[in-house]
């Protein structure tokens, strides 16, 4: 007779944050919960530093970080970006781009730091409380939104920041919702999700939703799907996929209808003023509709400019992949006005070297969260489909999901 003695991994821990730990946790937590305001950017990179000064001496002077090859490569980056800043006409802009810059290597730094043995659970309580933070944020920002309707997507076109106080700065923190999700309900169908879970992923989802942010919403979709198909045995995986393809074949079948019904749901909405910002949705439905349909749509449309951005960069990319818009109108990525898509406008502004030098550590990170296909997926697609590079994405891209999955391979509770 065998006797089967089940092992139960502790989900707490009694860890210790230490000082340079909290000013860690401010740091993450005060830029995932940004403010539109000036002061923004520059308190937080004084943050980062003061956080770096803490961590110099069993850091810094034993070389620990130089062992980490996305470090080394973004480093490499941001000295190039700062040789090179001179070649701008906007020099305020592109300093300021800089700082941007060297706050996402404090978090590559972070990252490295924490990832060593004696650290990982610190972080794993760090992120704990981020993800009760995010929640609070989400919650928040519910309420905004439906005090001032449509004011992410304001802000995001520069038409308005409601005088600064704009909670998660934007669509940030739907970005990072829409990355942390799939893991949530990788969570449940591996049938250890928590109400407190269930709670977190739906203010997320409605948060997500808020900010009408159409690209953000289906991408949240796709990645939460991916992840469901890609959680359980190899049977549902094979159930899941064949589901999936049904689906697309129905939708291809009979995508007149489902156009009808898109234009048909968002008929008489439209955007005539900022009261009624949030109808944008709407009027992508009725855009997206008629791609379906098998019509064009009109110029000047909001879908036919954003295509427009993806595609006109092209030309500029082939004519010049090495050196991209450098001696032309210099490092500033902002100095294109076909600025959609992070990893179109990196190869126009900068050519495939520093492109890659910029993007390439960020993907690397992948291998850290590899189990988790939908989180990466909805990483991928926003780099390509929206101007993403924000504090936010990076946390949740080189911090958060890394050690979340750190989290599961410990059957450690998220939250």
């Amino acid at each position: 007779m065998k006797l089967r003695i089940k092992r139960k991994l502790s989900t707490k821990n009694n860890v210790r944050l230490r000082l340079a730990d909290y000013v860690a946790l401010l740091f993450l937590g005060f830029g995932i919960g940004r403010t539109t305001q000036w002061f923004y950017r520059p308190i937080l990179l004084v943050i980062g530093l003061c956080w770096m000064f803490l961590i110099v001496k069993n850091f810094f002077i034993k070389n620990a970080f130089l062992k980490d090859s996305s470090v080394i490569c973004y480093l490499l980056f941001v000295i190039i970006y700062g040789v090179l800043i001179l070649t701008s006409s906007d020099i305020s802009t592109t300093i300021g781009y800089w700082g941007s810059y060297l706050i996402y290597l404090i978090l590559y730094i972070m990252a490295a730091y924490y990832s060593q043995v004696n650290k990982i659970d610190k972080m794993v309580l760090i992120c704990r409380i981020l993800l009760l933070w995010i929640g609070i944020l989400s919650v928040f920002a519910i309420l905004y939104y439906r005090a001032y309707p449509g004011a992410a997507r304001l802000y995001a076109t520069h038409r308005s920041d409601l005088g600064g106080y704009m909670i998660g700065g934007g669509y940030q923190l739907a970005y990072i919702s829409a990355m942390i999700l799939p893991v949530i309900v990788d969570r449940f169908f591996k049938k250890r999700g928590t109400l407190k879970l269930l709670l977190l992923g739906v203010v997320m989802v409605i948060e997500i939703y808020m900010t009408t942010s159409v690209i953000t919403m289906l991408t949240m979709l796709i990645g939460c799907f991916v992840s469901f198909a890609f959680s359980g045995t190899k049977k549902k995986k094979i159930v899941s996929f064949s589901v999936g393809g049904m689906l697309l074949i129905l939708f291809l079948v009979f995508r007149n209808y489902i156009g009808d019904f898109l234009i048909n749901l968002a008929v008489g909405k439209v955007v005539t003023s900022f009261s009624d910002m949030n109808n944008a949705t709407f009027v992508r439905m009725t855009e997206i509709g008629t791609m379906l349909k098998g019509n064009s749509i009109a110029n000047g449309s909001a879908m036919s400019l954003r295509l427009d951005n993806y595609l006109r960069p092209l030309e500029d990319i082939v004519k010049s992949p090495i050196w991209g818009s450098i001696f032309t109108t210099g490092v500033n990525p902002s100095a294109s006005n076909y600025n959609d898509s992070t990893i179109i406008t990196a190869l126009e502004t900068w050519g495939i070297p520093m492109a890659f030098m910029s993007l390439y550590p960020l993907i690397h990170k992948f291998k850290k969260y590899k189990s988790y296909i939908g989180s990466i997926l909805v990483v991928v697609i926003t780099l390509f489909l929206n101007p993403s590079e924000g504090f936010s994405l990076y946390a949740g891209a080189i911090i958060m999901l890394p050690t979340l999955e750190y989290m599961d391979s410990q059957e450690k509770e998220l939250i």
